[in-house]
């Protein structure tokens, strides 16, 4: 019985011993993509796919416009920020699932402006055994540009956002130093509960009546003494105005 008793320890103890031998710390957060210039008018129905070069991130979205003043709009990013353990399916090891209601404005003479209000849901390292990270924030974000000859354009934004983090620990069993190791390990002592976010973007846009393609680069502060955040991103997005594509203008108005 002491024997079985040593083996169960040692057999739980090994994966401790290689957290010591690891460096480099997770990242719990990730300035994913702003959404600007979306909507031109009423009824617009738009799909797009965004990916950015690092953390194998890739995002869908979509959107309709409710009246030519507001429109919903819902995003999923799946991405990889948290690195390394438990990892046990690719396609959900970090996420981001956000949606928002959009306030916007076009004019006649290019300039557009818009105020997009959202909720975010998110998870960190989902397979890990050792714990569930989740995450709650509440957003909104301001945005102005400019389209020349309703072709090619700019916009300006920043997101604020408030980002509740939740920690609870799948380590029934282990002993007190065992839980501080793991703790450690994955970054979870420093992560606060409360983090706020300021994040400043601009996008490139080229498009028609179609389709668009959007080139965006955001930076990331925050008032967080927890220092492993991610802080910049570069994202490639591509648009398609469904209702354009699939329906006529008489069908439309009818």
């Amino acid at each position: 019985m002491k024997l079985k008793i040593r083996y169960l320890n040692i057999c739980k103890i090994f994966p401790l011993l290689l957290f010591i031998f690891s460096s480099c710390g997770p990242q719990y957060y990730n300035p994913i993509k702003q959404n600007v210039k979306v909507f031109e008018k009423k009824g617009d129905i738009v799909a797009s796919i965004s990916a950015q070069p690092f953390f194998n991130q890739l995002s869908i979205d979509a959107g309709y416009s409710l009246t030519n003043n507001i429109g919903i709009n819902t995003s999923y990013n799946r991405f990889n920020k948290s690195i390394y353990g438990g990892e046990t399916n690719l396609f959900v090891k970090d996420f981001m699932w956000d949606n928002e209601l959009i306030f916007y404005k076009n004019f006649k003479f290019g300039l557009f402006g818009a105020a997009n209000l959202g909720y975010g849901r998110g998870g960190f390292n989902v397979c890990n055994p050792y714990y569930r990270l989740s995450m709650d924030r509440f957003y909104a974000q301001p945005s102005i540009g400019y389209m020349l000859f309703d072709r090619l354009g700019i916009a300006f934004s920043t997101r604020f956002s408030q980002s509740l983090y939740n920690v609870k620990m799948h380590t029934d069993g282990y002993s007190e130093s065992e839980k501080q190791m793991i703790q450690s390990y994955f970054g979870l002592t420093d992560i606060e509960k409360k983090a706020f976010f300021i994040e400043p973007a601009v996008t490139l846009i080229v498009k028609n009546d179609n389709y668009a393609w959007k080139l965006q680069y955001i930076q990331s502060y925050t008032d967080s003494e927890y220092n492993d955040y991610g802080y910049e991103n570069l994202i490639l997005t591509y648009s398609l105005n469904l209702s354009n594509l699939l329906f006529h203008e008489k069908t439309k108005t009818n």
